[in-house]
């Protein structure tokens, strides 16, 4: 359904541990992402922008998305690379919380 953003995602997006950042020198285009992430639930950051000066307008906007687990099962990548990153790190979350909660008890 979010073909738009997954294809966007695949090529101005990179992983982290903790997050996926898309990168655009258009605000705009990076607002609407972000109202249609809040509509499905998917927590992400404000945009915010660093300088960069080989860029066309000398900066770049960024937006963070925190949800792995989310943004991989309803949006996710297609990109091989990316995709199979994606599950690794959203399988180390899960591992994180498992081992938590069998400290917890």
């Amino acid at each position: 359904m979010y073909f738009g953003i997954r294809a966007f995602a695949d090529d101005e997006g990179t992983i982290y541990s903790n997050s996926v950042r898309l990168t655009s020198a258009n605000y705009d285009l990076l607002e609407g992402i972000k109202k249609i992430l809040f509509y499905l639930k998917i927590k992400c950051n404000d945009i915010k922008f660093q300088i960069n000066p080989k860029a066309k307008f000398g900066k770049v906007y960024y937006l963070d998305i925190r949800d792995l687990e989310k943004y991989c099962n309803q949006i996710g990548f297609t990109y091989p690379r990316k995709k199979k990153l994606m599950k690794e790190y959203v399988n180390k979350i899960k591992t994180r919380r498992r081992k938590r909660l069998l400290k917890a008890q």
